[in-house]
């Protein structure tokens, strides 16, 4: 099997993050109106829905219908699904990369389910550690080759996994963030073995993990001292006096102030 290196297996995450973000941003009015879409008929799936909630936990309302929302809007820039049966929601091929976009949810008032976590499942990632007993479904690369443009050879296409993470009210209108955020492929676990980013998943069963990405919120191999190029942006962020970077990624902003692309400040 052909490989990248390291360092060039990074470029190839940061330059698909900023191709899933660009589609982001140029769609971000057709994403919260879609996100809020659910509040129009809320009187005839309420009851239902909090009848199908687990005892104890408030399970987001928009874990399912935020699903639809993305496809529509990556379908229309990323045109090669495929049809592989293990992946996560959102699986693309492109000329030199297979593409694996999830989408997770969490309410405000369960901070346990954000605040620099986010659960990942066996389809989501290739990133597996000694540290916790995890094995991963996807693979680290594909068996489909490219073309390399610059030096002529062949190589597998890599496994590309991102992640859009949703902080909201639960059965309300706030969005108080929207996080892309690019967890780091498999191939890359000795470059971030000593960052700890990885804790047990939610389930405990070593089903899943959780990515701790403010331990290193940055392409280690592409930032510097003084410049960092950062696996979590704010798509979107409604800045309150209690909510805010600190509150939802647990990171320091005079650390380091991740981007935010589209910023609201207000009361609630």
């Amino acid at each position: 099997m052909r490989k990248l290196e390291a360092r060039e297996l990074e470029e190839f995450e940061r330059r698909y993050f900023e191709f899933i973000l660009t589609a982001l941003k140029e769609n971000i009015k057709d994403v919260l109106e879609g996100l809020h879409s659910r509040l129009r008929i809320k009187a005839d799936w309420y009851e239902r829905f909090k009848k199908t909630a687990r005892a104890g936990y408030e399970a987001s309302d928009l874990e399912r219908g935020a699903e639809r929302i993305f496809f529509w809007i990556y379908d229309k820039v990323l045109r090669h699904p495929n049809s592989a049966p293990i992946g996560a929601d959102m699986l693309y091929e492109t000329a030199d990369a297979f593409l694996h976009i999830d989408i997770k949810t969490s309410v405000i008032t369960n901070k346990a389910d954000y605040r620099g976590l986010v659960n990942i499942g066996q389809n989501q990632t290739s990133f597996k550690t000694p540290s916790i007993h995890f094995e991963p479904n996807l693979p680290t690369y594909y068996s489909a080759m490219f073309t390399h443009p610059e030096k002529g050879e062949k190589f597998n296409k890599p496994c590309l996994t991102y992640l859009i993470h949703i902080i909201h009210k639960q059965y309300d209108e706030p969005i108080y963030a929207i996080l892309l955020i690019s967890v780091p492929n498999g191939e890359l676990e000795p470059i971030y073995r000593d960052e700890r980013i990885v804790n047990a998943g939610k389930s405990g069963r070593g089903r899943d993990i959780r990515y701790a990405y403010w331990r290193c919120p940055y392409f280690k191999l592409l930032s510097n001292n003084s410049y960092y190029k950062y696996r979590v942006e704010f798509v979107y962020l409604l800045e309150l006096e209690n909510v805010g970077q600190r509150e939802i990624t647990r990171i320091d902003p005079k650390k380091h102030r991740l981007p935010v692309h589209f910023l609201v400040k207000g009361d609630l």
